[in-house]
């Protein structure tokens, strides 16, 4: 059960899933060190996710601390590392040579997130792939022809590209804009113009930034089901909306759209969500999170004992079959 001031989503268990997932491929092990650059202590509580823990070598769950949280994302960085190809971009699985360029945007994002959090990242793996990102964007991209939707895929990586290197100062300005202006119209989904938009606010362009965030939003759009991106509508919702947050380009007729995405959620009996739309969720939350009222309050009583949380945007509790026998009431 989630009671608070923002839109009900499964934030608690989308950082739980993702910080214990098993796998670690270059998508994997990116997405399980995001939600731990991501969830500083004050997110953590606003987002009412609770106490996190990981078996330690002995099986035992402890909490994750600072320390436990620093020695994880190192080892994340070093896997990283081992996965990145001699031109910058990121192969699958370590020891492949076969890049996979749709990739390298997810992890140089997630490498930002992280330095910007205070976390030592390896460097000269971030400017490497800085580096080819520039370098493809400025010849015209990569084409998946193994992909029904290649010209899409390419122009979406480019996009993501673009708004990477403007983070750190480093995009094409022209290129970018002439994504833009003679391009765009190619895109058959909607979060490309949403890293388009934020990339070209960071590089001044607030007029061409504000267009195309607005466009993305407007237009409807028919994804298909397979895309060859990793991602879903729930998937590119949540980063649109937490990308508009992230480049000061949201408004609150965009952030409605986020209950939708509760309400999608809500209304089905079962739901597994992938690794990226978990990351969606999270980073949505955050972005949400710094702006939602902190003065909600709730009292949640479970037999005779009763929990008082103060000063959260969201409360998100389960309950065992013991818990809802001896009665739960949440005021």
């Amino acid at each position: 059960i989630s009671v608070g001031t923002l839109p009900p989503l499964p934030f608690a268990e989308s950082a739980r899933s993702l910080v214990a997932y098993p796998y670690g491929c270059i998508e994997q092990t990116t997405s399980k060190a995001f939600p731990l650059v991501l969830l500083d202590d004050d997110t953590i509580d606003r987002l009412g996710i609770g106490t996190l823990k990981l078996p330690d070598q002995n099986g035992e769950a402890l909490p994750l601390d600072a320390a436990r949280r620093a020695g994880l994302l190192d080892g994340a960085f070093t896997r990283i590392a081992s996965m990145q190809t001699d031109n910058g971009h990121f192969a699958m699985w370590p020891g492949d040579a076969e890049p996979v360029t749709g990739m390298t945007p997810y992890v140089v994002e997630m490498l930002l997130a992280a330095r910007d959090a205070g976390y030592a990242i390896p460097e000269n793996v971030l400017d490497k792939a800085l580096t080819r990102l520039n370098e493809d964007l400025l010849a015209g991209g990569n084409t998946q022809y193994q992909y029904d939707n290649y010209e899409h895929l390419r122009l979406a990586e480019m996009a993501h590209a673009g708004y990477v290197l403007a983070r750190v100062g480093r995009a094409p300005v022209g290129t970018v804009r002439a994504l833009f202006d003679n391009e765009r119209e190619k895109l058959i989904a909607p979060l490309p113009l949403v890293h388009l938009g934020a990339a070209l606010k960071l590089m001044g362009d607030e007029t061409r930034g504000a267009q195309s965030v607005a466009e993305a939003f407007a237009k409807t759009w028919k994804r298909p089901d397979y895309l060859g991106d990793y991602g879903s509508e729930l998937r590119d919702l949540g980063l649109m909306l937490a990308v508009a947050h992230e480049g000061g380009l949201s408004k609150p007729e965009y952030d409605a759209r986020a209950y939708d995405l509760a309400r999608e959620l809500g209304g089905k009996a079962d739901w597994w969500l992938s690794t990226q739309e978990q990351i969606a969720i999270l980073r949505l939350g955050k972005a949400l999170a710094g702006g939602a009222p902190r003065s909600f309050s709730a009292s949640v009583a479970v037999g005779g004992h009763v929990e008082e949380s103060t000063g959260r945007a969201l409360v998100s509790r389960g309950f065992d079959p013991a818990q809802l026998a001896a009665g739960v009431r949440i005021t």
